[in-house]
């Protein structure tokens, strides 16, 4: 019993207590981010922060899937490594595939098996593993995505032979559990880590019908949700009604942030992120670039014209169609453009610095 005493005191002894300086510094630490799409960046003040555990819930068919694919390009690109979790066994088309510069063959990019060995891998194993890869220093800043939530299967039910419909589902009370243990290690080990979650209908529900998939319990234990509740639509804001033989070149999809615990306040549902995807290339960069910008004043509009500042000084492009051609044919410019205004509104940071390949050694 004395020992047990002295081994509590000797606790609060060590580093047990800090500073709100030191808090502050730490964040700062974690201030790199991972962009997602320029609407959804600005609204979570320069995108998903280093150090976050984000919840995707949305209506089928909204675009879940290539939200995501964005933001596994735009991380390989920052050179984390990127650890996919194909839950649905749905990445089996080159669709899903269709983002602009992203490479299949990225040495840092993984997915996870369903199968190993003829055996299906349970959610216990798939959580266990990647709660294990955030504590190795060399999977520091990496992205973790699972998708979807609800297609986790735990192992109780693997080990289970039976087929019956009073089954008990302990999904939810997983997924919870492994939002709740990597929370703290992602802040650590300033990764992100991507829950995807389906809505579906609840008859009986007196107010909303709408209700996640997986858990609402999800809400709770994670730093940012992004929620689609409407249908997408077209680019110019009709509803998709296509004629026979007609294909669609994207749509437009409405978002809402009701839980940003990083930084940027709650988001009204009356005011949706506007994001725009387009079909076999991602997030159509340059249309939401152009209502970012604007927005900021960075380009000023004045009825139908677009007045743009560029190396050479000003110019006028009349209508949104010229207008983001234009963006689009000095993409690099406004990038640069668009993160020095995230990085000086947010204190955002688009880079990350991984260790070096001797440092992660000499640490494992």
């Amino acid at each position: 019993m004395a020992k047990a005493k002295k081994k509590e005191k000797s606790l609060i002894g060590q580093d047990f207590f800090c500073s709100a300086q030191d808090i502050l510094e730490e964040e700062k630490r974690c201030a790199s981010t991972i962009p997602v799409s320029p609407a959804l960046d600005e609204k979570l003040h320069g995108g998903l922060r280093s150090g976050t555990v984000v919840l995707l819930r949305t209506l089928p068919k909204v675009g879940k899937t290539t939200l995501c694919m964005q933001v596994v390009k735009n991380a390989l690109d920052q050179n984390r490594w990127v650890i996919f979790v194909d839950a649905e066994r749905r990445l089996v088309g080159e669709k899903y595939f269709d983002i602009k510069g992203l490479d299949v063959k990225h040495p840092k990019l993984l997915f996870v098996r369903a199968r190993v060995g003829g055996k299906l891998v349970s959610g216990d194993e798939i959580y266990s593993n990647i709660y294990h890869m955030m504590q190795l220093p060399k999977y520091r800043g990496a992205l973790y995505v699972v998708d979807s939530l609800s297609k986790i299967i735990p192992r109780s039910t693997l080990e289970d032979d039976t087929v019956r419909a009073d089954r008990f589902d302990t999904t939810p009370k997983l997924n919870a559990d492994f939002c709740k243990k990597v929370m703290p290690l992602a802040r650590i080990s300033e990764s992100v880590v991507i829950g995807i979650q389906h809505f579906i209908t609840d008859r009986n529900a007196m107010g909303d019908p709408l209700k996640p998939d997986g858990g609402i319990k999800l809400e709770f234990e994670c730093d940012v949700v992004i929620e689609s509740r409407k249908k997408p639509k077209m680019w110019d804001g009709n509803a998709i009604n296509l004629a026979e033989g007609e294909e669609l070149e994207g749509q437009k999809v409405f978002f809402n942030i009701p839980v940003n615990k990083m930084g940027a306040p709650y988001i009204s549902k009356m005011c949706p992120v506007e994001c725009y995807i387009k079909f076999g290339e991602g997030i159509w960069w340059a249309r939401e670039a152009l209502d970012v910008l604007t927005g900021m004043g960075v380009i000023s509009k004045s009825g139908s014209y677009y007045t743009f500042l560029t190396e050479t000084g000003e110019q006028k492009v009349q209508g949104s169609v010229k207008a983001v051609d234009f963006i689009e044919s000095n993409k690099e410019f406004y990038e640069n453009l668009l993160k020095n205004e995230m990085t000086e509104r947010y204190g955002a940071v688009y880079s990350f610095e991984q260790v070096d390949d001797e440092e992660e050694e000499e640490e494992e």
